[in-house]
């Protein structure tokens, strides 16, 4: 064990938990060994400064993945977005356990929010962690698609990684398929009676490859994107597929890229 490491594992524990309790508990989840499967289920008060405060994570012990997520949503705040218009809707496309969502509608309080996730594993996890923070959010049980359908998933080593199968981008799985419910964005903005997404969160393991280059007027629809590109696709291959449909403000932020309508300020 690296002391150093453990030590500061330690200070962040106290500084970012609601108790002394909840600092011990944090601390046994992150040295706690695990599974992939995430067996043991633990919640953990947090605190983060305004406008996140207070909030009760359901966090697993496996392997370090949703210790991982929680890092880069609520500690690194990867996923911040400085806008200035009104927030109405948010679509989260691989919402995993939640972390995400529940992040958005502390920052986003009065958004309208949508979360769309095909591992039964993680849609257990995200509906409780959304429960428990009061997050009135539409779940889609299944994989974003191209189009309505059946779908085949490749499962991860991780509870996060899992990917659409046969498709030429992100890492290649060997753990098996599960086949889910494929919805296309036409059908998911129809079945929400949304008009627009003013956000939409993707982080899809390469499937952003196909997804913004077929059947993609909806594009027309989103104000910003933030997106995380995974192996095999490049910035220029998002911007060639976005280009078009106006979005001309493009920044990166911490692992991931921001495509906007409107002008944005990244700190």
């Amino acid at each position: 064990m690296n002391l150093k490491s453990f030590l500061n594992n330690i200070v962040d524990s106290l500084k970012t938990t609601t108790s002394i309790t909840n600092a011990v508990k944090k601390m046994r989840w992150l040295y706690s060994k695990g599974t992939n499967t995430g067996n043991k289920h633990t919640i953990i008060g947090f605190k983060y400064l305004s406008p996140i405060g207070e909030i009760d994570l359901l966090v697993r012990s496996n392997r370090g993945s949703d210790a991982f997520i929680i890092s880069e949503v609520f500690g690194q705040q990867c996923y911040f977005i400085p806008l200035k218009n009104e927030i109405d809707c948010i679509l989260d496309l691989g919402a995993n356990a939640g972390y995400t969502a529940v992040y958005y509608s502390k920052l986003f309080p009065k958004a309208n929010i949508a979360c769309v996730e095909p591992m039964p594993n993680n849609i257990d996890v995200l509906k409780k962690n959304l429960t428990m923070n009061c997050v009135n959010a539409v779940i889609f049980e299944g994989a974003v698609s191209v189009a309505d359908g059946k779908i085949s998933m490749e499962i991860g080593d991780l509870d996060y990684g899992n990917k659409v199968h046969d498709i030429p981008f992100g890492r290649n799985m060997n753990n098996g398929l599960l086949v889910t419910e494929g919805f296309s964005l036409n059908t998911i903005i129809e079945k929400l009676l949304w008009h627009k997404i003013d956000l939409l969160k993707i982080d899809i393991e390469g499937y952003e490859g196909v997804l913004l280059h077929q059947n993609n007027s909806w594009l027309a629809k989103v104000g910003t994107i933030i997106i995380e590109i995974h192996e095999g696709i490049t910035i220029e291959t998002v911007r060639k597929a976005t280009d078009a449909f106006g979005f001309i403000h493009i920044q990166q932020k911490k692992g991931n890229w921001i495509l906007s309508k409107q002008p944005i300020e990244i700190t």
